[in-house]
């Protein structure tokens, strides 16, 4: 990221897991979500009974909704729905690609005071060149907003075939504790 988009990074901003669900789970304990956003292939990943199915009755268990890549549709969900943690996949093609959406989606959570957490999983790949994406651009021309992290699932580079790794970039001091 600092080699090919001049983004400022260092090592205090990153932390490193398993499995990129452990970032998302440990997020949602450490600021007691009860409402969540999630991207629909990262919902598929999480137990069910780990979640409640009604987003009028809170118990002990959060309430989450599928996040679309719809960027307009799921502002208006944002501030519809006022989820403490939204999950936002970045797709090659898709509309996360678009750095008025990124903005957008950046801006919406800010306003409305949900933490983001935006999955690169999907366009991240040790192996050749890294393509050019909209959080590259983001990132390159703002530094990561306090509310924002970054997560990366290195599936597509797999150190070992029984090794995951994953990685953690925030500017969140909180989170970056925990």
């Amino acid at each position: 990221l600092r080699a090919y988009w001049n983004i400022p990074l260092s090592a205090k901003n990153i932390l490193i897991a398993p499995h990129l669900n452990h970032f998302i789970q440990n997020t949602i304990q450490l600021l007691e979500c009860k409402k969540i956003l999630l991207d629909s292939k990262l919902l598929k990943d999480f137990p069910t009974s780990w979640f409640s199915g009604d987003v009028n009755f809170y118990d002990d268990l959060p309430v989450a909704i599928e996040c679309l890549e719809n960027s307009e549709i799921t502002a208006k969900i944002i501030k519809t729905f006022r989820p403490c943690l939204v999950v936002y996949r970045a797709t090659e093609n898709g509309p996360s690609n678009n750095l008025d959406s990124l903005r957008r989606i950046i801006q919406t959570t800010a306003e409305n005071k949900s933490n983001l957490i935006i999955d690169i999983t999907d366009i991240w790949d040790f192996s050749s060149t890294p393509k050019n994406h909209a959080i590259f651009s983001f990132l390159n021309e703002n530094k990561l907003p306090n509310h924002a992290s970054i997560i990366c699932n290195l599936e597509y580079n797999e150190v070992y075939p029984d090794l995951n790794l994953s990685f953690l970039i925030s500017e969140n001091q909180k989170i970056l504790d925990s």
